[in-house]
């Protein structure tokens, strides 16, 4: 394929950090190149790229790749178009309109695997994190507002779909007893919660509202608490990137291990987060019903199963350390 990815020389290193690996860029290439076809047959430019016509290649790349490879093409698309915005030549992120848009066909979390299914039955990942590494990571942080990002997945255990949808209102009508009501739960219509945060996230948040927050053009028409540049609202896919950016860029990222496609898996990613705060909730002797309201589960076996069990571990572990 001999045609050409356009803007590859202004992009290529921002879609390098989001790729880790010399093989992966070379792979983002191709699929660029591939898109690029794609775009030549349409009489397109990337800037004039909107969300039907992600949806129409996606459909394309459905139907000719396994769902792993169309997985992965499409978080090169993603890549490529958050180079774009950052290097100022799209305004708008078709990738991230498209999700909003037609949520209902674009669900790529189902294609990274050929057995869905058995994903789900595994439950949440329990990972721990270690405190003075996110504190690093909120030193580090770009923003005011990132730096409350990583505060607020610490403080309440947040899906980041959860922590993008909450809005200022939300946060007024609770700032008193420093608590967050009425969050809509993930997968579960119709279902609410309510979270707590710290004195430092206040701290975070007074300075977030009053100036960070302003800086953001959408500010003053969105009513949603995270903002971005160019959207008054953060899409779940970005808030994970500015986690996963904040963490190398702190120079506390590890990648835990590889998996079958031969992509990375990060220790410091927001579904880790919450796991995080899970662990230390109960870790501190917290009230293990009080938890499973929190994060929202549906039933209080899905949150035994996966914290108590941890729990067991851990005093097992701790024993075997003292006395041997």
């Amino acid at each position: 394929m001999t045609e050409t990815v356009p803007y590859w020389e202004r992009c290529k290193d921002h879609i390098a950090s989001d790729m880790d690996t010399e093989d992966a860029l070379k792979q983002a290439r191709s699929t660029l190149k591939h898109f690029a076809v794609f775009l030549k047959e349409r009489d397109l430019e990337p800037e004039n790229v909107e969300a039907l016509d992600i949806l129409s290649y996606l459909n394309k790349l459905k139907n000719t790749y396994t769902k792993v490879t169309t997985y992965n093409m499409y978080r090169h698309l993603g890549a490529y178009f958050r180079a774009l915005e950052i290097e100022r030549i799209i305004v708008d992120n078709p990738v991230d309109e498209a999700e909003k848009e037609y949520d209902d066909e674009i669900k790529p979390d189902e294609w990274s695997t050929s057995n869905p299914k058995k994903v789900e039955e595994q439950g949440e990942s329990v990972i721990e994190l270690d405190s003075d590494k996110i504190d690093q990571m909120v030193r580090e942080a770009d923003s005011i507002r990132d730096k409350l990002i990583i505060q607020l997945l610490r403080d309440t255990g947040l899906r980041a779909s959860e922590l993008c949808s909450v809005t200022v209102k939300q946060i007024e009508e609770g700032r008193e007893h420093r608590k967050i009501e009425n969050i809509q739960i993930a997968k579960r219509d119709g279902a609410e919660k309510t979270v707590y945060y710290t004195n430092r996230t206040d701290s975070l948040l007074t300075e977030y509202l009053n100036v960070g927050r302003k800086r953001y053009k959408p500010a003053s028409e969105s009513p949603y608490l995270l903002v971005s540049l160019r959207s008054e609202q953060i899409h779940p896919n970005w808030l994970n990137r500015i986690v996963r950016q904040t963490a190398r860029d702190a120079g506390v990222q590890e990648i835990m291990f590889t998996d079958a496609k031969g992509d990375p898996r990060y220790r410091y990613v927001a579904q880790h987060f919450r796991s995080n705060f899970a662990i230390k909730y109960i870790s501190d002797g917290g009230n293990v019903e009080f938890l499973r309201q929190m994060l929202g589960h549906a039933d209080l076996e899905t949150t035994e199963e996966a914290y108590l069990s941890f729990k067991e571990k851990s005093i097992r572990e701790s024993y075997r350390d003292v006395i041997g």
